[in-house]
């Protein structure tokens, strides 16, 4: 999962993207700072309506779709030349954010600031929260894990970012997409070989179908199927009745586990093309304070386990400092824990800013702009 920010910029009408993915972001964060910490010692934490509203996995699969299909209108906007650019700076605009993160982990490791295993007997969740940075931290590590490891054969009980688990399926989704895109101008029939592919993907249950979901929301936003929905008079109802629906699935699936998977999958994309197709989601995922949600979304995902294992837990293990105690003083430590992590963030998006337009020059130092 990844926030391409820029990318999403240079195409037109593409805010509503960004306010998505900024929401997305918000939602996993909200999702591990007040429910996952928390839900062994308050299970009622994740109840009936937080569920759906604060829903960390479906909006990773939201967060992929968003992906899918901001490479490919780019891709689609700037032709091969667009496709060359972003193939050869992809895996440093993930690995250098990645790099900042875990390196601030790492020095905080050295620094004796992590309480992840303290706070985990608290709460009595030894397998998730105490489960992670059991490892003495060495620079050999942390560059091993940010160049390689993070992307191929990640392991939480070795990761300084356990939590970058969805990297490695960013990285290869990408480069399908971008694959798929560098064929598309070639093919007879390009939207039915992307349907083959996304339904392969699917029936194998594989994350990159909602990659191939997103390059077809590309190639219909290309032919104006978002703009002709929202200019119908019946769009608002059904985009509402969409997202009720969505709710509904997901509350209905865990009665049925043998196919509560494959209605997982549909979630994602179904929740995407309902806020494509409705005008007052397109106008609320484009206001400021959306779209700011947006500039910080990948910051914000990189960053929040660091506040987890340490101010997180730390709190966890000194509740006086908030004045409040038991369920009203996790709430607040989930609180403390979310502000936290914007703030760093934001402090994260600067630096990523800067990184990202030094990054836009490699494309010229390797390919013959004549060409």
């Amino acid at each position: 999962m990844s926030a391409d920010t820029q990318s999403a910029r240079r195409v037109s009408r593409l805010h509503e993207v960004d306010g998505i993915r900024g929401w997305a972001a918000l939602s996993v964060l909200i999702y591990h700072t007040h429910i996952e910490m928390f839900i062994v010692a308050w299970p009622q934490v994740n109840g009936f309506w937080p569920r759906f509203v604060i829903h960390g996995p479906l909006s990773v699969a939201v967060f992929f779709v968003l992906s899918g299909d901001v490479l490919a209108s780019t891709c689609l906007a700037g032709g091969v030349r667009a496709i060359d650019a972003m193939v050869v700076k992809r895996y440093a605009r993930l690995t250098l954010p990645i790099a900042a993160s875990c390196l601030l982990v790492w020095l905080l490791m050295n620094m004796g600031l992590i309480f992840n295993q303290q706070a985990s007997q608290v709460l009595h969740h030894e397998d998730w929260l105490g489960a992670c940075l059991q490892f003495a931290p060495t620079a050999v590590s942390l560059v091993h894990y940010v160049l390689y490891g993070v992307y191929v054969g990640h392991d939480r009980h070795t990761a300084y970012n356990p939590f970058l688990w969805t990297m490695s399926i960013e990285l290869v989704g990408s480069m399908l997409v971008f694959l798929f895109m560098y064929m598309h101008g070639r093919l007879r029939s390009p939207k039915a070989v992307l349907m083959a592919l996304a339904l392969l993907t699917f029936v194998l249950k594989s994350f990159y179908w909602y990659f191939f979901v997103g390059v077809l929301f590309a190639l219909y936003r290309r032919e104006g199927l978002w703009e002709r929905l929202r200019n119908l008079q019946t769009s608002g109802f059904f985009a509402a009745m969409t997202v009720l629906a969505c709710f509904a699935a997901d509350v209905w699936s865990q009665s049925v586990p043998a196919f509560s998977a494959y209605i997982a999958m549909l979630l994602g994309p179904l929740l995407v093309s309902a806020f494509y197709a409705a005008p007052y989601f397109v106008a609320f995922f484009s206001n400021r304070a959306s779209r700011f949600l947006g500039n910080i979304s990948f910051s914000l995902y990189l960053v929040h386990f660091a506040v987890l294992v340490s101010l997180s837990s730390w709190l966890v293990l000194h509740p006086d400092v908030l004045g409040v105690s038991g369920r009203p003083g996790w709430f607040a430590i989930g609180l403390a824990s979310s502000l936290a992590s914007m703030l760093l963030a934001t402090a994260l998006w600067q630096l990523e800013r800067r990184m990202l337009t030094r990054l836009a020059r490699l494309p010229g130092w390797l390919f013959n702009q004549a060409g």
